[in-house]
């Protein structure tokens, strides 16, 4: 009797849709997209794979307009970008050196707000389901500032624990780079890498000039350094190349896009 009923489908499509694409329906996108995604599930007995093959091959789940529209969870930064980073740990057998570490980043996570052993309540963390804020609920005056402290602390020092440090190493990084030597080249892979929308020409400018080139004007700056450093990776080329690379990541980091899903 229940599962009869045409607004069960779409309640359950709504959550749905506001975990994987965007919180805020309105009244086109219910008629447009909630609707017909009901229709599917209730014709496939409610089952969920049908209905999520349907959203995510649709042509609205990768329009453009619902790119970087999501607030990042504490897990999504602080795991994701671990990832990102191609951070590696110890390995599994080592449990006291990972579980300090990891111990480490849990402790990030609950002081995001973001208690992954103990949430509230049986529903869960308020910015899955408090109206009308949803995920917005994850950034605030406190909370933002530690997301930059967060980032800020993996790029300068990492963490530590019997000996084994995990941080973001930027020189690695670059390396993985089409073309690092070019600062151009460099910022754009960069923020194609980390950023789900693009900076405008004037914001890319601005990185290249005030914080990779330090307020040089010219690109070979950039370039002599790090051609320096792959030709003779002494420990003075190296220096010079990961101070810069960290205060682009840093500035990175800390810019509203990179709180973006």
């Amino acid at each position: 009797m229940i599962f009869a009923q045409n607004e069960v489908a779409k309640y359950i499509v709504r959550k749905i849709y506001r975990w994987f694409v965007y919180y805020s329906i309105d009244a086109a996108t219910e008629t447009n997209v909630i609707g017909p995604l009901a229709d599917i599930f209730r014709n496939s007995n409610y089952e969920i794979k049908p209905l999520l093959s349907a959203l995510f091959k649709s042509e609205h789940f990768f329009d453009t307009l619902n790119r970087g529209c999501y607030i990042k969870t504490p897990a999504d930064l602080v795991i994701g970008s671990l990832r990102e980073m191609n951070v590696a740990f110890k390995p599994e057998t080592d449990w006291d050196t990972n579980y300090g570490l990891w111990n480490t980043f849990n402790t990030w996570l609950v002081n995001l707000g973001q208690n992954l052993h103990d949430p509230p309540n049986v529903s869960g963390m308020p910015a899955f389901y408090q109206e009308p804020s949803f995920h917005e609920i994850w950034i605030n005056s406190d909370s933002l500032p530690k997301r930059n402290q967060y980032t800020d602390t993996m790029i300068l020092t990492g963490y530590a624990r019997n000996g084994f440090r995990v941080q973001f190493n930027c020189v690695a990084f670059a390396q993985t780079l089409s073309n690092p030597g070019n600062p151009n080249d460099l910022i754009e892979d960069v923020l194609k890498y980390f950023y789900r929308n693009d900076l405008s020409a004037q914001s890319k400018a601005q990185i290249k000039t005030q914080i990779l080139l330090t307020n040089q004007q010219w690109d070979y700056y950039w370039t002599n350094a790090w051609a320096a450093y792959i030709t003779s990776p002494t420990t003075a080329n190296f220096n010079t190349v990961n101070t810069r690379l960290r205060s682009l990541f840093q500035y990175i980091f800390n810019l509203s896009e990179y709180q973006l899903a």
